[in-house]
């Protein structure tokens, strides 16, 4: 964009789609219906088989996704803070203390998005063993 000023409001516009996006996470993790509307059947989901939890939440989910999804909420939240302080201070950019704070929420993010790839590989490989074993 020419004007700087326009990537700021856009990106403030995004951050607070992510920050609803989170807080639709938390609702069907409070609620219980956090299993993606799939009726139990998700990525990194097992198929119960083992005879163990296979490291589930007692709402169906893997330990894990829980761990992503807080992460995202918590670096979600930092980030729309951050926002308001880019909307209405010039000099935030520069500012090493809020720096720090949106390379913190980063990291939060990039944590979630590994989680999410670690689940949707080990799906994928469960199924090609599945579909190798028929």
């Amino acid at each position: 964009l020419r004007n700087p000023w326009y990537s700021v409001i856009f990106s403030s516009v995004s951050i607070h789609f992510f920050f609803l996006e989170a807080m639709a996470l938390l609702w069907n993790c409070i609620n219980g219906t956090g299993d993606g509307g799939g009726g139990g059947h998700y990525i990194g989901g097992d198929d119960g088989n083992d005879g163990k939890d296979g490291g589930r939440s007692s709402g169906g989910r893997p330990k894990g996704f829980i761990v992503a999804d807080v992460s995202f909420l918590i670096g979600s939240t930092i980030e729309l803070v951050l926002s308001y302080f880019y909307l209405f201070d010039q000099y935030a950019v520069v500012n090493v203390e809020i720096n720090s704070f949106n390379a913190a929420a980063q990291s939060l993010w990039l944590m979630c998005a590994l989680i999410y790839t670690w689940y949707t590989l080990r799906w994928i490989c469960r199924r090609k063993k599945e579909v190798g074993s028929r």
